[in-house]
């Protein structure tokens, strides 16, 4: 069993992304159930927890869970695309923190507002990066970016190369620890409905990977393919464990108390 997961809390999300792959059929649980998910979580040795969504800053119980884990001592991680972040509510969720990944794909505003994430998108994750660091050291606190690359029909990817310069002129100014640049997964939702317009041909996926591996120097770029994805544990907003394999998902068992594995009966030793 894997030490770590990455669970979507909830399929709510502000924005509206074209290669999004969240849970679209599936609804949030409320406090009381995600508790017992968490301990259910422990029982089965799990010791890092990614909270993602959808936007998990949409969900409503966000920090009393997050300050559960912390407590059950999870390393708790986050990824968000900061829009509902500011100098309210950072000092007070990040300190749960060892890693915050932000999604942001361009620094350009009509590429942001093409894609559904919104045109001050990139404003958004530059201003939270900013207030993190007032409060939160590179030691205390990693950042990542989080890019989702899809395919460029002019094949010249050059949103990858404004997103390097962003980051290389302004954002490492803030002590950013990683450049991952995901290859489009249309495992569900949007996603799955986008997969022959958005889809990367294997020639251009490899040979992103070999320019951007070139310029490891300024950050350390992470180009990740969809086989890595698959490696990855899921907690979906229902509560089921689910896991992934070459586009197809496949449930474990079902998180809710009590913990039943597919295929057996009775909760987790």
């Amino acid at each position: 069993m894997s030490r770590s997961v990455c669970w979507n809390l909830t399929n709510i999300c502000n924005r509206a992304c074209e290669y999004c792959f969240r849970e679209l059929t599936e609804e949030s649980q409320d406090l009381e159930t995600n508790l017992a998910i968490l301990s259910n979580l422990k029982l089965m040795g799990v010791e890092r927890i990614t909270f993602s969504g959808g936007e998990p800053l949409c969900y409503p119980y966000l920090y009393e869970l997050v300050e559960a884990a912390y407590q059950m001592g999870f390393t708790c991680q986050l990824v968000t695309n900061a829009k509902l972040l500011d100098e309210n509510n950072i000092p007070e969720l990040f300190k749960y923190m060892s890693k915050v990944s932000f999604s942001c794909d361009s620094p350009r505003a009509y590429i942001n507002e093409k894609i559904g994430r919104g045109e001050d998108s990139y404003d958004h994750v530059k201003k939270a990066i900013d207030i993190t660091r007032k409060y939160f050291s590179k030691e205390e606190l990693k950042i990542d970016i989080n890019t989702v690359v899809t395919y460029d029909p002019t094949r010249e990817y050059r949103e990858l190369d404004y997103m390097l310069d962003a980051i290389r002129n302004e954002l490492l100014n803030f002590n950013i620890d990683n450049w991952k640049i995901i290859r489009f997964y249309p495992l569900r939702g949007r996603a799955k409905q986008m997969e022959k317009e958005l889809s990367i041909p294997e020639q251009d996926f490899i040979e992103i990977k070999g320019v951007y591996s070139m310029n490891s120097s300024y950050i350390n770029i992470d180009v990740r393919d969809i086989k890595e994805l698959d490696e990855n544990l899921i907690v979906s907003p229902q509560g089921y464990l689910k896991k992934s394999s070459n586009g197809v998902e496949v449930v474990l068992g079902d998180l809710k108390p009590p913990y039943i594995k597919k295929g057996s009966a009775g909760r987790v030793q």
